[in-house]
């Protein structure tokens, strides 16, 4: 087949019909997509945040909550955690995020009277399909030592649109 190669910019103000077309990677933006371009789900990622928040009066114990159950392969993005009343003496929380009961962070984020808030550096960020992301705290306090309140964790996560 022979090909004619312009070594310009081409417009076209109606429509090209191809057998078959190769677009170079990085070529269509989203800026290119109609708002009514009536694009399929299943080929969208999908980004997710996931909020765990507290009355700022009432004091962290130690649970376990989950998070999420993955429809896909994905990526966890990050996770902040911070409270809004702080600690007295020792009292601290631990915040971890757990795949299928496994931390997946480099170290857990702790809270106390010191540090009000921490990013967690998540060391394992992949999952697929079927796993369990579950947020754990562990609050530590003794004697008269209050732990903190109004805890807040954000974790955010991408996802594929799943196949099956």
């Amino acid at each position: 087949m022979t090909q004619i190669v312009l070594p310009t910019d081409l417009t076209v103000t109606g429509r090209i019909a191809a057998g078959s077309m190769s677009i170079p990677a990085n070529t269509l933006v989203n800026a290119d997509v109609a708002s009514d371009a009536a694009i399929d789900a299943s080929k969208l990622g999908q980004h997710y945040a996931f909020v765990y928040a507290e009355a700022a009066a009432t004091e962290v114990t130690d649970k376990t909550l989950i998070l999420y159950k993955a429809h896909g392969t994905g990526t966890l993005k990050f996770c902040h955690a911070r409270y809004q009343t702080a600690p007295t003496g020792s009292a601290n929380v631990t915040v971890d995020i757990q795949k299928n009961a496994v931390s997946v962070l480099n170290a857990v984020v702790t809270l106390n009277l010191a540090t009000s808030s921490g990013d967690a550096t998540i060391l394992t960020t992949a999952f697929v399909a079927g796993d369990v992301l579950t947020l754990v705290l562990n609050a530590t306090a003794t004697g008269t030592d209050v732990g903190p309140k109004g805890i807040y964790v954000d974790v955010h996560l991408d996802e594929a649109y799943p196949t099956s």
